[in-house]
């Protein structure tokens, strides 16, 4: 993977599994709307730290969790556990 050591990916795709089987985080691939933008200081909806104004931020719309909010390697983790 192009991000993150193989440890860091593992941990962060172990947590998308876990957030997408408890229903925290939606099983969607590809998503609807997706946008980028500087970071908002709110959490990450992978990782739960902040994303702060120096990062960039993804944000993907759903109707049933509403706004989320990625790091973009939680993005892409969580995007890989959807597919």
């Amino acid at each position: 993977m192009p991000y993150g050591s193989r440890t860091a990916e593992g941990r962060l795709r172990s947590m998308a599994r876990e957030r997408i089987a408890d229903g925290s985080l939606p099983l969607i691939f590809p998503p609807p709307f997706m946008d980028a933008e500087h970071g908002s200081g709110l959490a990450c909806h992978l990782c739960e730290r902040a994303i702060g104004r120096y990062r960039v931020q993804y944000d993907v719309a759903d109707s049933r969790h509403g706004a989320l909010r990625f790091h973009i390697e939680c993005y892409m983790a969580w995007q890989l556990e959807c597919v």
